[in-house]
């Protein structure tokens, strides 16, 4: 199965800004101690977002989302779309459960780069293509 996601570029641009100027990168528990590579998670818990790879404290009161450090995908963003659709879309992606897989930060300096409006995340079962 080959699923597409779509990213607003401003908005990852700005996780990607976060990203490369953290102070610390701390890997999410079950991702294992030796991802040192800057990157950004993929992550399915309420809709699919991507998220900023940093260990910056966060002040009380504010949110990863509230200060810009994740982008939720069109197609399961559940700000904007029916809550359930989002979670059977979020299921086919992570097979049923919550989910994040570390994508390298690389991979979207480079969509960047060639200056598109959107930066689309190509899954199939074996391979992550951004573009």
């Amino acid at each position: 199965m080959r699923t597409v996601l779509t990213f607003e570029a401003p908005a990852v641009a700005r996780i990607v800004g976060v990203t490369a100027t953290a102070p610390s990168l701390r890997p999410p528990y079950g991702l294992g101690e030796d991802l040192t590579e800057p990157c950004l998670y993929l992550i399915r818990d309420d809709g699919v977002y991507l998220g900023a790879h940093t260990e910056t404290p966060i002040a009380e009161g504010e949110t990863p989302r509230s200060l810009g450090w994740c982008v939720w995908a069109r197609e399961a963003d559940p700000a904007r779309l029916d809550r359930d659709e989002v979670y059977e879309f979020g299921r086919r992606i992570f097979d049923g459960s919550d989910g994040i897989e570390a994508l390298p930060l690389r991979m979207f300096t480079d969509a960047l780069a060639a200056g598109r409006k959107y930066i689309r995340v190509t899954l199939t079962p074996k391979t992550v293509e951004v573009a």
